[in-house]
């Protein structure tokens, strides 16, 4: 699966709204927490610059709705 979802654990409205709307599909994609060492560090080696942002095939997709909907696709395969 060619996906990664960067999010925050605190202070990041759209990340809470995003967890809470993905639900269970949430814990079948790779999740980084920025506000980790190894998630800050996963972020600054794939560029991401904002929070949430999913890359999906290279690409970075920071749309909230474009977001659920790829994670609900590829979770559903």
């Amino acid at each position: 699966m060619d996906i990664k979802l960067f999010l925050r654990n605190d202070g990041c409205p759209k990340c809470a709204q995003l967890k809470g709307e993905l639900g269970e599909n949430l814990q079948r994609v790779p999740v980084y927490f920025v506000d980790t060492l190894d998630g800050l560090t996963e972020a600054a080696y794939n560029n991401v610059l904002t929070t949430p942002t999913l890359i999906h095939n290279g690409t970075h997709i920071v749309d909230l709705d474009d977001i659920k909907k790829i994670v609900s696709e590829k979770t559903n395969d």
